[in-house]
C-alpha cells in the first residue's frame, strides 16, 4: 500500500481472494465548497480462468462484487469523516 498525502492518493494491490493482483487507486480531491470528490480506479485483468475469466470479471465480479465493496467502503469513510 502506498499513501501520497501531498497528491491525496492511496494505492494498493489485492493480495488475496478472487481479486488477487488487482491494483486500486483512490484519489481524494477537495472542492471549493468544502466537500471531497473521490475517484476509485480498479485495474485488473480478471481471474486467470481460461475462456470465461474476462467475461466473469466484466459482468459479475466488477459490477456486483467490486462496486458493492467500494460503495460500502466509501460510505463508511464518509460516515467517519462527517461524524463529530
Amino acid at each position: 500500500m502506498g499513501v501520497d498525502a501531498s497528491r491525496r492518493r492511496i494505492t494498493y494491490r489485492h493480495i488475496g481472494g478472487i481479486t488477487t493482483g488487482m491494483d486500486v487507486l483512490w484519489t481524494i480531491d477537495p472542492t471549493p465548497e468544502g466537500w471531497s470528490n473521490v475517484t476509485i480506479v480498479h485495474q485488473w485483468d480478471g481471474p486467470h480462468w481460461p475462456v470465461i475469466g474476462r467475461f466473469v470479471a466484466a459482468w459479475v465480479i466488477g459490477p456486483v462484487f467490486i462496486h458493492g465493496i467500494a460503495s460500502r467502503t466509501l460510505a463508511g469513510i464518509a460516515r467517519a469523516a462527517e461524524s463529530p
